[in-house]
């Protein structure tokens, strides 16, 4: 026999429903605080209530960890919910619209009484796994900090500095910097001597030809602000500088911990024999989707989402395609990389590229077609501990007739 609860979370506490001696489903009046006692003390009161329990199983939805994590410490079987799987089935069971934090909680208790529709219970996942989902995680944040500091740095160039900004591509150089905070607007670029600016420059590495044509960009800027407006200008776009600079210094420390952790990772050393396939990709990969051994082929492109779901119904004498819901963002957004990549670097992945995009597919679903191929190589080479052999895949494709890889030249071994 066993303990159901049905947990309806928020930030600092959480809405419980349980089952009354009868059977009926009914909602505690007490909210449980976000304590580790206060989890104990009810677990405590629900085996009380169910002397004859081995066990106690509890639903949350998913997205708050720390009460998984609660949970699962004070011994309980943790079962977390898809929201969107939590809403269907609460509209299958009343489809009046009404929504209440009682109501959801019953619906996840009866959710987590039929095998059929939780999942197997949570488990912490293994240290190493853990690092990189934190180390990925850390990354992608800064990635997007620094790309959205970017962004207000080149809009500020276009507007104030647009001879400047057809210079640069890129912000990773350290003079960049230097000159940001020196010249942010035409009026500090026509203050700047010759010998102020080699001053500046000097000892960054810069390339002579690059100081010769980044001169004359500031040389031939416009003048429309200045004065105090300009100082001004310079203030705010030395602290953009700075936080960009620390970003960027962030994101160096954080690679760093990703290449020691992954230094003595056999199935590393395999995933980055790929073409495209580089630290960062590598470790999201490792963290998310070949964690264990993939049950089957489509094992790994199924948990990023790369493989779609079909629906067919009626005469219809199609199925039609559609994204697989039920992948995290972060599992899309990496296959959503990973065949961008492949389309960069590997032959055979700008065939199947070309090929969705004449028959009217988006390039989105033409990556995830590409990393659903990728990932079943990779899942193969992992299996057997290989690296990738690109002649042996463009063989097999055209050895099985596959219409598009017809044109594809197979690599020599040296190649």
């Amino acid at each position: 026999m066993e303990a159901y609860a049905g947990i309806d979370w928020d930030r600092k506490k959480a809405i419980v429903a349980v089952l009354d001696p009868d059977g009926r489903s009914r909602a505690l009046k007490k909210p449980i605080p976000h304590t580790l006692k206060a989890v104990n003390a009810f677990l405590a009161q629900l085996k009380h209530a169910n002397p004859e329990a081995t066990s106690c199983r509890v639903a949350i939805e998913a997205g708050n960890q720390r009460w998984v994590r609660l949970f699962h410490a004070a011994g309980a079987l943790v079962h977390v919910i898809d929201s969107k799987q939590a809403k269907r089935f609460g509209e299958s069971m009343c489809s009046s619209g009404a929504k209440a934090d009682a109501r959801d909680a019953k619906v996840l208790l009866d959710m987590v009484q039929s095998p059929k529709h939780r999942r197997d219970p949570w488990e912490p996942v293994s240290d190493d796994q853990a690092v990189l989902l934190q180390l990925t995680g850390t990354h992608q944040r800064l990635l997007k900090t620094s790309n959205r500091l970017v962004n207000q740095l080149r809009a500020h160039l276009s507007e104030h500095l647009p001879t400047l900004d057809a210079c640069l591509t890129h912000f990773s150089s350290r003079w960049i910097a230097l000159l940001l905070k020196a010249a942010p607007t035409g009026w500090h670029a026509q203050a700047l001597s010759a010998e102020d600016f080699e001053s500046l420059v000097a000892g960054t590495g810069m390339h002579q030809k690059t100081r010769v044509r980044v001169w004359s960009a500031l040389q031939a800027s416009d003048v429309l602000v200045e004065g105090i407006e300009a100082e001004c200008l310079q203030w705010s776009v030395g602290l953009l500088v700075d936080e960009l600079v620390l970003v960027q210094k962030q994101l160096s420390e954080v690679t760093e911990r990703l290449e020691t952790q992954l230094a003595s990772d056999p199935r590393h050393v395999v995933l980055q024999s790929v073409d495209g396939v580089g630290l960062q990709l590598s470790a999201s990969l490792l963290s998310l989707c070949f964690v264990g051994t993939p049950s089957h082929r489509d094992a790994a492109s199924i948990r990023l989402g790369s493989s779609p779901v079909s629906r067919h119904s009626g005469q219809q004498k199609r199925p039609l395609v559609h994204l697989r819901r039920s992948a995290s963002a972060r599992g899309r957004r990496v296959s959503y990389l990973l065949g961008m990549q492949a389309m960069r670097n590997l032959s055979w992945a700008r065939a199947m590229y070309a090929h969705a995009r004449r028959h009217n597919q988006s390039a989105g679903t033409a990556f995830r077609r590409i990393s659903r191929s990728l990932l079943r190589i990779v899942t193969a080479m992992l299996r057997e501990g290989v690296p990738y052999d690109d002649a042996r895949y463009i063989r097999a494709l055209k050895d099985h007739g596959v219409p598009w890889a017809k044109d594809l030249k197979i690599p020599s071994p040296a190649g």
